[in-house]
């Protein structure tokens, strides 16, 4: 449900009896301090995050709160990134479907991934995204019911099933460049020379724009990267900076030695993508959700504009013509997380998750 004011909330809470409650808040006017008094309860278990923005149906807003409760079997774990997988691996909840939180500019997310698939596995589905704000500044974004806070995660475990789909749309143009030096988020060499050089000139050959160094974000956003998965979509890095050394910085990490390619999507390819996202979700079961959960890059509204509302609208209708009753809400993210069971965990940017949540 979305409410647009703290009073909204405040009231919606106080018709729910029990169980757990995730909030996604907006980002603009968002004070923890002043949410703080109206989460507090013995009988709810209160988490959430704060986003760039959030939407419900086809209306995006940047402020507010979207409320989900769920009352299935849940363990909750909100704890920084070293001790997180070992406490999911030690789970009440063996098997089921997890929902995940991290601070979406954290330096270290990919590690925290790859150590949460090496503890539990592909025991779950997993769906979720990154907290932060668009300032792309590293603030205080993961929050319960005591305190507010930067560098942890929170994991919900469910004793329930999510069907997920997961596409981006966006193709190669040339590749495989390698990742010849690589330093967390950042490309410090690419084919062995200047990534900033290489990414513009290959841009430019391709597709006839240029990349301002001192406006980079602007034309970045256009020309992501993908890492190649074998029978799948790229893994999506989102460029966001450069630096005068001819570096580039993503906002999540690369793998060194990885094979880059160059990605461009057009926005009518994006916005179908997002439907074939929907599709996806709802040709895995008939039974009837209880939370509907979409995970969308925030860099796809950016680049949609005016457009996103075609894309969120194309996800709705499709959900609709199954779960005519359901509820379509959504964050936009800094960074999304996603595996199907017995898949590879991986957090990716620049792709839209369609998550449908059974009791």
């Amino acid at each position: 449900m979305y409410c647009s004011t703290l009073t909204e909330l405040s009231e919606h809470l106080q018709t729910i009896e029990s169980g757990l409650v995730l909030i996604y808040a907006g980002e603009k006017g968002f004070d923890y301090f002043e949410l703080k008094p109206h989460i507090q309860s013995d009988a709810l278990k209160v988490y959430g995050g704060m986003y760039p923005a959030i939407f419900s149906e086809t209306k995006l807003h940047y402020s507010g709160f979207i409320v989900q409760h769920f009352v299935q079997d849940s363990q909750v774990i909100l704890d920084d990134y070293v001790n997180l997988p070992d406490k999911a691996a030690n789970s009440t909840i063996q098997s089921g479907s997890g929902v995940v939180m991290v601070d979406g500019l954290a330096s270290n997310n990919q590690q925290l991934i790859d150590d949460l698939f090496y503890a539990v596995g592909s025991r779950y589905t997993f769906l979720g995204g990154g907290a932060g704000s668009l300032t792309l500044k590293q603030v205080r974004c993961i929050f319960d019911q005591n305190d507010i806070y930067s560098n942890k995660a929170l994991l919900v475990l469910l004793n329930a099933d999510f069907s997920l789909g997961v596409k981006h749309g966006y193709e190669r143009v040339e590749g495989p460049f390698i990742a010849s030096n690589v330093s967390m988020k950042k490309i410090e060499t690419l084919n062995w020379e200047s990534p900033l050089e290489l990414y513009s000139n290959t841009i430019k050959k391709h597709c006839g724009d240029d990349i301002d160094p001192d406006d980079f974000f602007a034309g970045s956003m256009k020309y992501p990267l993908g890492i190649s998965r074998k029978g799948q979509e790229d893994i999506v890095r989102d460029p966001i900076s450069c630096d005068e050394d001819g570096s580039i910085t993503c906002i999540n990490e690369l793998p060194e030695n990885a094979a880059l390619y160059l990605l461009h999507g057009s926005k009518d390819k994006l916005i179908a993508a997002a439907r074939e996202a929907a599709e996806q979700t709802v040709r895995m079961s008939d039974d009837q959700p209880t939370n509907v959960l979409v995970v969308d890059c925030v860099s796809r509204v950016l680049y949609l504009d005016d457009d996103f509302e075609k894309e969120i609208t194309g996800v709705n209708e499709v959900l609709h013509s199954k779960y005519p009753n359901i509820s379509v809400e959504g964050i936009l993210s800094l960074g999304e997380v996603s595996a199907q069971k017995n898949e590879l965990l991986d957090i990716h940017n620049k792709t839209c998750l369609v998550g449908v949540n059974y009791a």
